[in-house]
């Protein structure tokens, strides 16, 4: 494990964190399952019997849908995911795959690849976190202080 999987453990930490204790638009029984389906899901591999973490982590850090989904009320959470989220997308896009060398395509493919290879750039500069945190919370317009209609959430166990 390197630095910039460490970037992406704290993104579902603080994830994670924001889900359980801030305010956003998610029912008890929703919340339970994307818990769930983000952090708990296992499945074994078929052939090798070898567990492997579900694939709903991935998707959502690729799509933001997670975020999106959830409404988070507090704009300076909502800020530093989406910030992030856009980063470290770029770790699992391949443009060229999702383009198919489509010549149609050539100049988002090629817009496409050029966002990957700053993202990429970004997560390699140590102060690109603490930069990134500094400039959200520095930010007069952001609003902190929103979490009015935070709830507190009774998580049901999801059946094996």
């Amino acid at each position: 494990m390197d630095r910039i999987d460490d970037v992406e453990s704290f993104y579902h930490v603080i994830i994670w964190m924001a889900l359980r204790y801030t305010a956003h638009k998610l029912t008890s029984r929703k919340l339970t399952l994307r818990l769930h389906e983000n952090f708990d899901a296992l499945y074994k591999d078929p052939e090798t019997g070898e567990a492997h973490i579900g694939s709903a982590r991935r998707s959502n850090i690729k799509s933001g849908d997670l975020s999106t989904e959830t409404g988070f009320a507090n704009d300076g959470i909502r800020t530093v995911l989406r910030r992030m989220q856009v980063i470290l997308c770029q770790r699992y896009i391949d443009p060229e795959d999702f383009f198919m060398n489509d010549e149609i395509f050539e100049a988002k493919r090629k817009a496409a690849e050029d966002e990957k290879a700053e993202g990429l750039k970004a997560l390699e500069d140590f102060n690109w976190l603490p930069n990134l945190l500094n400039e959200v919370l520095d930010d007069e317009l952001v609003d902190w202080v929103t979490n009015e209609a935070r709830v507190d959430h009774v998580l049901k166990k999801i059946p094996k």
